[in-house]
């Protein structure tokens, strides 16, 4: 589904980024990151920019990893000169101590709220961010994903709803079926008896015209 939420991660927190991905697109929301949307062979520069593009929000994983990389800084400012949101996820690292390490992404996100990944996981705070991204102005694309427990009953086919309802009722479906092969064996029987009666009556009758034609035959000589 199109993406509306850009993970902005190093490799260090790619298992984080997939966690948070999982459970956005759980609730509807589409996301992009680089090790799944990534495609070999354009510049990656290239794809990233236009995913930043085409988001609405920007969810930057923020860590003692992250703080030191160029890349995500290229991310930051990127989202940045597009005017999008930005939603800080912070990993062992407080909002303080990323304001000081990080001044230019500091600026670049403003006051932007920033969350912390407790150690639960990120299964833990799905639902504030799902609440930030609905504050931002941002709804699902997708309906959302439903457990087992909501799986539809699967229905009796025609075929199976009409040959239970042909059932007497009161009977079990072996006890039907017996009862169903005794009449057809008293059909069967009935008919033969009237095969047999209808050939006897033919025969008496041809019995008839032999012995009229006999009597015929003595009185013309």
């Amino acid at each position: 589904m199109p993406h509306q939420v850009f993970i902005s991660h190093v490799e260090e927190d790619a298992d984080l980024a997939l966690e948070i991905a999982q459970g956005l697109e759980a609730k509807g929301y589409g996301t992009w990151y680089y090790e799944r949307d990534s495609i070999p062979g354009p510049p990656y520069l290239i794809q990233i920019g236009r995913a930043i593009e085409q988001s609405q929000a920007v969810l930057v994983v923020i860590s003692a990893d992250s703080l030191g990389s160029n890349q995500v800084t290229v991310e930051v400012v990127r989202a940045h000169e597009s005017s999008k949101h930005f939603v800080p996820v912070l990993r062992d690292i407080t909002h303080q101590e990323f304001q000081t390490r990080q001044p230019e992404w500091r600026t670049a996100m403003g006051a932007a709220t920033s969350i912390t990944i407790p150690p639960q996981g990120a299964a833990a705070i799905l639902p504030r961010l799902v609440a930030g991204l609905t504050g931002l102005g941002l709804q699902p694309t997708a309906e959302e994903a439903r457990g087992p427990e909501a799986e539809p009953a699967v229905s009796a086919s025609p075929q199976m709803e009409s040959t239970d309802a042909e059932a007497p009722r009161g009977t079990s479906r072996a006890a039907a079926d017996e009862e169903l092969s005794a009449v057809l064996a008293d059909i069967e029987r009935g008919f033969g008896d009237a095969v047999t009666e209808t050939l006897e009556a033919l025969a008496e009758t041809r019995g008839q015209d032999t012995d009229l034609q006999d009597q015929r035959g003595r009185g013309d000589r």
